[in-house]
């Protein structure tokens, strides 16, 4: 699944955790909501009621209860509201766990993308280039053989940089390599300053 679609449906499932609590509260007493849930919490000769009650307190605060019953043919009624509570829960709480670990999924994914995808040139052309094998990948436009070796070589030397220890007078080339690439407008100024900090960065572990 694509970080995309994972974030989409995370959302979608914590919006729908929202929608599962709000609802269930609007229409609590609504004769659908109660003829589905009294269906599995009631008897078959039981209707399920939903009262709402009122409240209020000595300090001004006030608010409303909502108060589920069972009721046989005879009107005797029994109390269910324990029951709607572990619902209420698995319902509202599963929804929106699953939401936000697939959002922090894609995040992830995403994440984890764009660290391997890390350069995109646009100096003419739009190159991406891949940190695992150093490919030059043209998005649009051309750039002729030496230029792409060229490109390739001060790439693979600076992931090197970043990625392994090497000693200064190697760590030099990579940022004399790099700068030769931005002065050839091969690399914009932003790119240019963002791997220059990690070749720094690398001499400092």
């Amino acid at each position: 699944m694509s970080a995309r679609l994972s974030g989409f449906l995370g959302g979608f499932l914590i919006l729908a955790a929202v929608v599962f609590l709000v609802g269930n509260f609007i229409f609590a007493d609504s004769e659908w909501l109660t003829g589905f849930y009294g269906s599995f919490l009631c008897d078959s000769d039981e209707t399920m009621t939903a009262l709402r009650q009122n409240w209020s307190m000595p300090n001004g605060e006030s608010g409303q209860n909502i108060i589920y019953l069972c009721e046989d043919q005879a009107g005797e009624q029994r109390n269910i509201s324990d029951s709607m509570i572990p619902i209420m829960i698995v319902g509202f709480g599963g929804l929106l766990t699953v939401g936000i670990l697939m959002t922090i999924g894609a995040a992830s994914k995403a994440s984890s993308t764009k660290s391997k995808n890390t350069f995109a040139y646009d100096s003419g052309t739009v190159n991406l280039i891949d940190m695992n094998n150093k490919d030059v990948k043209i998005k649009r436009g051309d750039l002729d053989p030496q230029t792409q070796d060229l490109l390739k070589q001060v790439l693979s030397s600076v992931t090197a940089a970043t990625v392994h220890q090497t000693g200064p007078d190697d760590l030099s080339d990579r940022l004399q390599q790099l700068k030769d690439a931005y002065n050839k407008n091969l690399i914009t100024k932003e790119e240019y300053d963002r791997v220059r900090q990690a070749i720094l960065d690398s001499m400092d572990d």
